[in-house]
């Protein structure tokens, strides 16, 4: 297996340190486009959205590594301890799209290899949205997520931000009992919803509600007359966006007249199931038993992704695989392990001259 050398480990630890939350990539595309341009590629640039994509090889097949380059917000000091490198997005996912970036760098394989790092994962997914609504230039696509080396995402649930404002007429807060109180009764219709639609065991299967914000009241000797909540709504392949909104609607119904709501949905990012037999499956299988003496296992995510964008949008076989432990994601001790990183250098590269060795491709 490939040994990292010590200007790969600082190559990862400079794209840690370009703080790169959604909407402000800048920096870090700028470094990454810079180091690939001189790695050999016969074209690297920045579209016009943001996303850095470069390109070598010719002729097919034409294989997508595609990651995000942004991550959520919080500054995290960039440090190695031992194998361990440090810092926001080591997980999600600076770490599997550094890996991709150097795989890209050492393929030599037949057919045409594109990398994309795309910007907005963590938001809106403009950047893979921008690269879906281009006509199709790839024959499959692997995405690079956090899932573990021996596991690999073949589903993501869908995802909606939305909007829950309530208002009613307040009062004073020492008859509570008389009012409606606008805080209180935003959480009594989350507790509505969650009781018609999230109550399944399985959880990739079963609709989840986040409050992620709120804001509401004021003096304290005032029932709140408004209020408004942030909602991060997950769900699976069984509803769309819009039938997540219409079920949640049905399920809080008609307001009384002492108060009211409105939803507005902020973002959506439809769910997606890939064909758990398709080539970029099997040619990943092969490439991790290759290298680890294991066997992969797929998994369903019960967070979302880009993988579905493509997936539906170009109609090709995809897969989202990628190092690091997906539970460290977001966290203030993400850690990418420099053994990890090398193993999935070497998998990406084998399963990309797989998939250009195999039918329908040859």
């Amino acid at each position: 297996m490939r040994i990292l050398n010590s200007d790969d480990v600082s190559f990862v630890r400079g794209l840690l340190s370009a703080y790169s939350p959604s909407g402000r990539e800048r920096a870090a595309c700028t470094y990454l486009k810079g180091k690939m341009s001189r790695w050999g590629f016969e074209r690297v640039w920045l579209d016009s959205i943001g996303n850095v994509l470069a390109e070598k090889g010719e002729g097919g097949p034409t294989i997508l590594l595609c990651g995000h380059i942004d991550t959520v917000t919080g500054k995290e000091r960039v440090k190695l301890e031992g194998d361990r490198i440090f810092g926001r997005g080591a997980v999600d996912a600076k770490g599997p799209l550094a890996a991709m970036a150097l795989a890209a760098r050492d393929y030599d394989g037949a057919g045409k290899l594109i990398f994309c790092a795309a910007v907005g994962e963590e938001s809106d997914s403009r950047g893979v949205r921008r690269l879906a609504s281009m006509p199709r230039a790839a024959d499959a696509a692997i995405f690079g997520e956090p899932t573990g080396l021996r596991a690999a995402a073949i589903a993501h649930r869908g995802s909606m931000s939305l909007r829950l404002k309530i208002s009613s007429a307040g009062g004073h807060s020492a008859s509570p009992w008389g009012y409606v109180n606008a805080v209180e009764e935003g959480f009594s219709l989350v507790d509505r919803i969650r009781g018609r639609l999230c109550c399944g065991r399985d959880k990739f299967s079963t609709p989840s509600i986040a409050i992620t914000q709120m804001k509401g009241g004021g003096p304290g000797n005032r029932i709140p007359d408004r209020s408004s909540m942030l909602l991060d709504v997950r769900f699976p392949p069984t509803w769309s966006v819009k039938g997540m909104f219409d079920s949640m609607k049905e399920a809080i119904g008609v307001a009384p007249g002492d108060y009211g709501y409105s939803m507005e949905v902020l973002e959506g990012t439809e769910p997606y199931a890939a064909d758990k037999d398709s080539v970029v499956v099997r040619c990943l299988r092969e490439a991790v038993n290759d290298a680890l003496d294991a066997r992969l296992m797929l998994v369903k995510k019960t967070g979302s992704g880009d993988m579905g964008l493509i997936g539906k949008g170009w109609g090709i076989p995809v897969i989202t695989y990628g190092p690091c432990d997906p539970r460290l994601s977001h966290t203030s001790g993400e850690y990418l392990e420099i053994k990890e990183l090398s193993a999935a250098i070497e998998i990406y590269r084998l399963t990309c001259e797989k998939i250009s060795r195999s039918p329908p491709f040859i």
